[in-house]
């Protein structure tokens, strides 16, 4: 019995460790990062998002403070590159 149990441990430590990894890859960022990391101002990001090029806010627990999930914004500048790409 000894011996699954030390197995279930190595493998919940996985798991932590997995779930510690992807919890440092999704970050979330507001809109002072957002600007620089796009190189757009806020009235052009929001006129964006009100004409669907650019993706929507996400509210962050549930109160007014809004952001972005730092991957969907690497995808959409990824995404504008190969538009640029495809010309």
């Amino acid at each position: 019995m000894k011996g699954k149990s030390s197995e279930s441990n190595i493998n919940q430590r996985k798991d932590l460790i997995g779930l510690k990894n992807q919890a440092t890859r999704l970050k979330i960022i507001r809109m002072r990062e957002l600007t620089e990391k796009v190189g757009l101002c806020k009235s052009a990001i929001y006129e964006l998002i009100r004409n669907g090029g650019f993706p929507a806010p996400f509210a962050i627990a549930g109160g007014r403070a809004r952001g972005w999930l730092e991957t969907t914004i690497d995808a959409w500048i990824a995404q504008q590159i190969n538009a640029i790409d495809d010309k």
